[in-house]
């Protein structure tokens, strides 16, 4: 598989909205979860959330939109790219899993006028991104639940790769931090429930954990041609080297018993990418803090680490920012490319017991120094979607 180059990166969290408040959040473990602002969340009981201190004020469109814009503004600054620079043709692909749930919630309830039903499509990101820029290529939402985020940026790496474009912005957005979102989620099972400090509810692969508090956040890469990206002088911040894309459809929400897609993902990504499982310096896990789903990942990095000569570090962030949904799997790419950058592995926040994993060294504190030149980003979603990325430095 031809690598891509990622040459801009823009990232809005519940940890900060510039790289540099972002990596220290990592790096110090520093947790964005909080009380919710919204009197309507406190009032139903949720515990916390992951929210993002970006103030939309004056700008036209709904905050899922307007979060997807910025990152996109960052990425092409990131990237040294003014909108006279893009190509007429340039794709952009910035999904939602759930699109602008806020107006569709707010004109359902009688809050707000009907909304027109293509204001409320799951598209309307990346229209709002390609009139922006006066872009004309492909402008798309793919949709694949929680594994949204990395499954819209391998689709259009796909294209870079191929030669079917020269450059692509590519990435997810997420504002769903709702009543009926909330709602569906704690019917479900999935949130944790009960009382304590909000930024110690989430435990990832903890004895201990009950599910996980949504976040909301957005991540966009540019992507281009590598040999385009040097032609032109652009920094080289990471590769995408290789990718994999599969669904078991086994569950509706449950994943596949012993993690058997996840690993097959990973292994098809790193085939793809000619790297061997003892060139992963990392594995940046889903980690939804769920008893299944959690079981089911270290049951699939087990037979990965069973293919090397040592333990396979594992990370997982959902315990900093909460669950951002379709956002995740690109907002976490996201850190994950920047930690690549500048050499450590964040550790697992709120993990204090962790569940036996043989094979993989799950993370209690942050790790520098970790052999290896790749990270493997792998993401999940329901109804059996899993995504996985290698991330390798441009100087391998």
């Amino acid at each position: 598989m031809k690598p891509v180059a990622v040459t801009g990166l823009g990232v809005i969290s519940p940890l900060g909205c510039t790289r540099e408040a972002q990596l220290r959040a990592l790096r110090e473990g520093q947790v964005g979860i909080r009380v919710s602002r919204s009197a309507e969340l406190r009032a139903m009981g949720v515990a916390g959330a992951g929210e993002v201190d970006f103030d939309p004020a004056g700008r036209n469109g709904e905050r899922v939109e307007l979060l997807a814009l910025e990152a996109t503004r960052l990425a092409l600054q990131d990237a040294g790219l003014a909108g006279e620079d893009l190509p007429a043709r340039t794709e952009v692909c910035v999904s939602t899993s759930k699109g602008p749930v806020q107006l569709l919630e707010a004109s359902l309830c009688g809050e707000r006028p009907a909304a027109a039903l293509h204001v409320v499509a799951p598209d309307s990101a990346s229209r709002l991104i390609a009139g922006e820029f006066g872009l004309e290529g492909p402008a798309s939402c793919r949709v694949a639940a929680c594994a949204t985020g990395l499954v819209s940026v391998t689709g259009a790496a796909s294209a870079v790769a191929a030669g079917r474009l020269r450059l692509a912005i590519a990435g997810a957005a997420e504002a769903s931090l709702t009543p009926f979102i909330h709602a569906g989620f704690r019917a479900m099972g999935a949130l944790v429930a009960g009382e304590g400090p909000a930024e110690r509810m989430v435990r990832p692969f903890d004895r201990k954990r009950e599910g996980f508090l949504l976040g909301e956040g957005a991540a966009v890469f540019v992507l281009e041609d590598l040999s385009r990206a040097r032609q032109r002088g652009a920094r080289v911040r990471v590769l995408l080297s290789g990718w994999a894309e599969l669904c078991d459809a086994f569950d509706l929400v449950m994943p596949l018993p012993g993690g058997r897609t996840e690993f097959e993902a990973a292994r098809l990504a790193l085939e793809r990418a000619g790297c061997s499982p003892d060139g992963v310096a990392g594995v940046w896990l889903h980690g939804t803090a769920t008893a299944r789903g959690d079981r089911a990942e270290i049951a699939a990095v087990e037979r990965l680490a069973n293919l090397r000569k040592s333990e396979l570090p594992a990370t997982a962030t959902k315990s900093l920012t909460g669950h951002m949904l379709g956002a995740s799997g690109a907002v976490e790419l996201g850190f994950a490319a920047m930690c690549l950058e500048a050499g450590f592995l964040p550790a697992i926040a709120n993990l204090e017991e962790p569940i036996a994993a043989h094979g993989a060294r799950l993370l209690t504190r942050p790790e520098c120094g970790l052999e290896g030149n790749a990270y493997l980003v792998v993401s999940a979603g329901f109804g059996g979607h899993v995504a996985a990325v290698v991330l390798k430095t441009p100087q391998s």
